[in-house]
């Protein structure tokens, strides 16, 4: 699923993908984030809906379809199936998926939440940068990664 996602954006390094307790069941809503917190801006215009009936996507036409879905977007929700991300490193890549997935979370729980005004939310959009995105993901590292140290140190 992820190598005609490389071939067809080779400035991407990686793609995120999992199965997350969130991003999953917000994918059956097969709707876009609305920008109702700040990191939902992060994907503001920049996300798309691979809205397709095959989910269990085991086929190099299947990620020619999710390669099309994305087009030049930072990110795809895979309906009925979950989140994927991409990013010109592997900490971007995660980094957003981290994001996506907390923005999943809040749209579920938020149903009747406001939306952030356009501009406002394409401010915030650019701001959340690869660079950003490298930061969540250094942030998840220290937070959840136990340090262990060197060994015989």
């Amino acid at each position: 699923m992820h190598a005609p996602v490389h071939e067809a954006r080779p400035e991407i390094v990686s793609a995120a993908h999992c199965h997350t307790p969130y991003g999953t069941p917000f994918s059956a809503t097969v709707t876009h984030l609305e920008p109702i917190s700040q990191e939902s801006c992060a994907f503001f215009g920049d996300h798309e809906i691979f809205d397709d009936e095959e989910v269990n996507i085991s086929s190099t036409d299947g990620g020619k379809r999710i390669a099309g879905a994305i087009g030049g977007a930072r990110a795809v929700i895979l309906r009925n199936h979950g989140l994927l991300t991409v990013g010109a490193t592997i900490d971007a890549a995660v980094g957003y998926f981290l994001l996506m997935e907390r923005c999943a979370e809040v749209q579920v729980k938020g149903r009747d939440a406001r939306p952030i005004g356009a501009e406002s939310a394409r401010r915030v959009h650019d701001e959340f940068d690869e660079v950003a995105a490298w930061h969540v993901f250094q942030w998840a590292q220290r937070s959840y990664v136990p340090d262990i140290g060197v060994a015989g140190q």
